[in-house]
This record gives C-alpha cells, structure tokens and sequence, in this order.
C-alpha cells in the first residue's frame, strides 16, 4: 500500500473516532485543518486525507461512467457559483432551526457526490463542486507549493488520463504549448494527489517552490 492510500486511510479512520465520540460536526475540523495547510501546501488535504474524495476516488470509481462533465462545469466561476448557493442553502438550515441540520447538510454531499459520480467522473463532486474545496483553494493561492509542468513536456497527456480532476491539468498543458511557455505551475483547484507525476514517462512534472 502506497503512502496516500495509508493516508487515505487514516483520514477515514480519524473521521470515524470523531463520529464515535460523538462529534458530529466533525467536517468543520477537517475543514478547519484542511484550509490550514492550503495555505503551505495547496488542497493536499483533498487529495490525501478526505474521506469524501476517498470514498469517491476507491468506492465511486467502481460505477461511474467516466465521462466528461458539461463545459459550463470548466468555467472558473463555476465552483465560486456553487460555494455561495452551498452557504445560503447552509444559512437556511440554520435560520429555520432545522433539526439534524449537520446530518441534511452531510447527506445532501454524499447523495450529489454519488450522482456526480455515477454521471460523470468519480471525484466530479471534488473538481467543481465541493465548497470546501473552493475555500481551501482561495487559502492556498499563495501557498509555497505548486505543481508544475516543465519544458520536457510532450503533450501526451497520460498525466491527464491518470489525474483524480483532470481538467485543469489538461488546460495547463494546453497552455504551456500555445503560448510555448518553459513551465506552467497548476491551478488552485490541484488537489496535489501527485498520480500526474507518477504517471509522467518524461519526469515533466514536479513539486517546486511557489
């Protein structure tokens, strides 16, 4: 077992002992230490220790289609878009004293997490849509970690076909050839899972200093 499914792992395992214990607002607290390190290392928390984006990535897989989403999801604005409906559809829970309102919230992820992945691509929900995501984004747009695509780049795109939000990757590597730029560092949106890297025949793809 590789190093980010033991973390995976322990992601679910941690997330688990909080539910025991009775802490049910538990994705605050990840969200909280996800959005932390964003600000060091980029959405490492998405790609490494989210129990959602590893229940999508290892269960979902097994009966998504594979295919890609609506361009209307590739739009920059798009995950902004979603981030401010999550929140007032979040403030109408609370405003109107739901009962169980951290329990709809959950269950309202997980379902358009399965639909998301059963239409599309198994980690679409964590591409385009998930708010948390979007937040650590915003916090890691400074971060001193960056992926990056250099010079030795081929324009295969086997990277892409192994990559867990392959869109953008996609887009970087589209970029860098028209505008015949030496490096082009990834987006916010990479969830530094590093399968591009692994998955590069050229060594093209690297971690480097923002």
């Amino acid at each position: 077992m590789d190093k980010r499914k033991i973390s995976q792992v322990v992601g679910i395992v941690f997330t688990l002992v909080l539910i025991l214990l009775g802490i049910y607002n538990f994705n605050f607290i990840l969200v909280a230490a996800g959005t932390l390190i964003a600000i060091f290392y980029g959405r490492f928390f998405c790609g490494w220790f989210c129990p959602m984006g590893t229940f999508a990535e290892r269960l979902l897989s097994k009966i998504s289609r594979n295919k890609k989403p609506p361009k209307i999801m590739e739009k920059r604005w798009f995950p902004y878009a979603v981030l401010v409906v999550f929140f007032l559809y979040l403030g109408v829970l609370i405003i109107s004293n739901v009962s169980y309102a951290v329990f709809i919230m959950m269950g309202t992820v997980a379902l358009a997490s399965i639909l998301l992945a059963a239409l599309y691509r198994p980690r679409t929900w964590c591409e385009f849509y998930c708010p948390w995501g979007t937040i650590m984004s915003l916090a890691s747009l400074k971060s001193g970690k960056k992926i990056s695509i250099e010079d030795k780049c081929k324009g295969c795109k086997l990277c892409v076909k192994n990559c867990n939000i392959p869109t953008q990757l996609s887009q970087s590597i589209d970029e860098r050839k028209k505008v015949n730029k030496k490096k082009v560092k990834l987006s916010d949106r990479c969830i530094k899972c590093t399968e591009c890297i692994k998955a590069c025949p050229h060594n093209a793809i690297n971690f480097e200093n923002n």
